[in-house]
């Protein structure tokens, strides 16, 4: 992966990706046919195995990839980190969330689907009006957990 460094800008604390971003800033690619997060590439160069976790931004800064920025935690590490730094914005989950696109109902149909009815998170997607990562955050519940 000899381009990904040509993709970085080196400043004197983050290493910001001048790649593809994802909608909420942070850095992705395609790499063996698969999207990922810049950041989890970076680690996995630096560090030789992929994160068995989330990433957490030490420096709250989505596009860096310095991997002195970034460590293992869970989900729940990374909320209450973004709490504690008065940068978690909502607190409402689900349909109650100010920019929910589906009801309760229908994440809970999408994850039977998924699950039962084998369709792809692909096709839910274009059947529910959602973009793909979030019929991924729903069946990986990270998301609308009812």
């Amino acid at each position: 992966m000899k381009n990904f460094w040509n993709k970085v800008l080196k400043t004197r604390t983050c290493w910001i990706w001048q790649g593809e971003r994802h909608r909420q800033g942070y850095g992705r690619l395609r790499h063996d046919g698969k999207r990922l997060l810049a950041h989890r590439m970076s680690w996995f160069l630096i560090y030789g195995e992929w994160p068995t976790q989330d990433l957490l931004h030490s420096c709250d800064n989505p596009p860096c990839v310095n991997p002195e920025h970034l460590s293992e935690g869970t989900m729940k590490d990374n909320i209450q980190d973004s709490i504690r730094k008065g940068r978690f914005k909502f607190t409402e989950k689900g349909e109650k969330h100010p920019n929910a696109k589906l009801t309760n109902g229908q994440a809970q149909e999408i994850r039977e689907r998924y699950s039962k009815e084998k369709i792809t998170q692909k096709n839910l997607a274009g059947i529910y009006g959602v973009a793909i990562e979030t019929v991924n955050d729903i069946v990986r519940e990270r998301s609308y957990l009812c």
